[in-house]
């Protein structure tokens, strides 16, 4: 392999022009719905790529790429990929991973992705994490994107290890989705100061990651089902928001959903 292996990568463009953009070797495999392209390292290799994702106005680049499955419809558009980053060593410290994971997290606010609230929770801001005392929960239910996953929220290290062992941080740019989700593995000799961490990205395009919002048994069928349970969301969104102001938590009337698609195929 080459000393630097880079590869180029755009949601919704033809596989083709990620592969003439890169010497890394993916190794294709088809069935009758999709192709998938991989590429696996060693975590602990001296020759880890580098990823160049097209995305909006700013390019996001990242580095240490130790893994990449790329998936494709038959006719090689990219529909989704995954990226796996071997962010910091075996067996280090939290802190340093929390620190990689804030430059990740700011990288991606300066190229434009900002954090992404399901449609059916409520839009806590991180601000009001403390006033929820299980970081997986609002109101007694479980929830995905709730105010201890606000990206901008600097969590301390006992929060950070008190999260479960995976946890996924959600992001969008314009009709483009990433779910950065971070395994972690705590030493035996050292749980509360040493482990060893996964860091794994994946990005969708508008029409995958609404795929996901109906049934699997529908999916064909998602532009046609999607209002009605963007609806049902937003509905109950709106009675836990009401809910909450009654509690005296805040509500970030700021945020806006991202645009419903109208385009996507």
């Amino acid at each position: 392999m080459d000393n630097k292996l880079n590869i180029d990568l755009k949601l919704d463009s033809s596989i083709q022009n990620s592969l003439s953009s890169t010497s890394i070797k993916l190794t294709k495999d088809c069935n009758s719905s999709f192709c998938a392209y991989n590429f696996d390292l060693p975590s602990a290799s001296v020759n880890l790529a580098t990823a160049n994702i097209i995305s909006g106005k700013k390019n996001l680049h990242l580095d240490k790429v130790s893994g990449l499955q790329i998936f494709t419809t038959t006719s090689g558009a990219i529909t989704s990929f995954v990226i796996y980053t071997a962010g910091v060593p075996s067996n280090a410290r939290h802190e340093d991973a929390m620190a990689y994971f804030y430059q990740q997290v700011q990288n991606l606010n300066a190229a434009g992705w900002q954090r992404y609230i399901f449609p059916d929770e409520a839009r806590i801001p991180g601000a009001e994490a403390s006033k929820f005392p299980d970081l997986n929960e609002v109101l007694g239910n479980p929830v995905a994107t709730g105010p201890w996953k606000d990206p901008n929220l600097k969590l301390t290290k006992q929060n950070w290890i008190s999260m479960r062992i995976f946890n996924t941080w959600m992001f969008f740019n314009g009709n483009e989705y990433l779910s950065l989700g971070v395994q972690r593995e705590k030493s035996e000799a050292d749980p509360q100061n040493r482990g060893s961490y996964l860091f794994t990205w994946t990005f969708k395009s508008e029409s995958e990651f609404y795929a996901d919002f109906v049934g699997a048994e529908d999916r064909n069928r998602w532009k046609e089902l999607l209002p009605a349970e963007l609806s049902r969301m937003a509905k109950e969104r709106q009675k836990t928001e009401a809910q909450l102001k009654k509690m005296g938590i805040k509500i970030d009337e700021n945020y806006k959903d991202a645009k419903p698609p109208v385009e996507a195929g």
